[in-house]
Order: structure tokens, then C-alpha cells, then sequence
């Protein structure tokens, strides 16, 4: 019976993961109480709230106005100074 009872609230908590998601966190939490696993699977399917695909298409607009790159550049290469040799120190006069 706990095993169920287990199972039951690791289905809520996913269904409310994936409707966080697609901000629909209500809507993930009532399905995972009522129909549990088959609330999660139900949950798959939704599609995203219109709010939210409205704020994706606002903030690519804005990017593409400003010429901003779609994704963030890649962090630059780093190079091991140094390593296993003695660093120099200025001379001092």
C-alpha cells in the first residue's frame, strides 16, 4: 500500500514538473492527482500556454532587431600557464 502511495506522489510531482514546463503547473498537479501516471503521459501532450509562446516570439523578435546572437557565444579557450614550470619573477635592479 505505501509502495502505491509512493508511486502516486512521484506521478504528481512529475506531471507538476512538466506542466511547469509549459506553465501550466495547475493543470500538471490536478491531472497527476486525479489520473496519476496516465496524468503524466496526458501532460506530454498539452501544448505550451500561449502566454508563454508569446513571450519566446516577443524575446526572439527583440534579438533579431538588436542583431543579439541567438545563443550565447562559447566561452573562450583556456590555456595551462605555466603548469609544472617555475614562473619567473621580474628582476628587480
Amino acid at each position: 500500500m505505501e509502495v502505491l502511495l509512493i508511486i502516486w506522489v512521484i506521478c504528481i510531482a512529475i506531471s507538476a514538473a512538466i506542466g511547469a514546463s509549459k506553465d501550466r503547473v495547475g493543470m500538471g498537479i490536478i491531472l497527476g492527482v486525479c489520473l496519476g501516471l496516465i496524468g503524466a503521459i496526458i501532460m506530454l501532450f498539452i501544448p505550451e500556454s500561449t502566454e508563454q509562446r508569446v513571450r519566446k516570439e516577443e524575446l526572439t523578435r527583440h534579438q533579431m532587431r538588436q542583431n543579439l546572437p541567438m545563443s550565447p557565444p562559447p566561452p573562450p579557450p583556456t590555456r595551462m600557464r605555466g603548469f609544472g614550470v617555475e614562473q619567473r619573477k621580474p628582476e628587480e635592479d
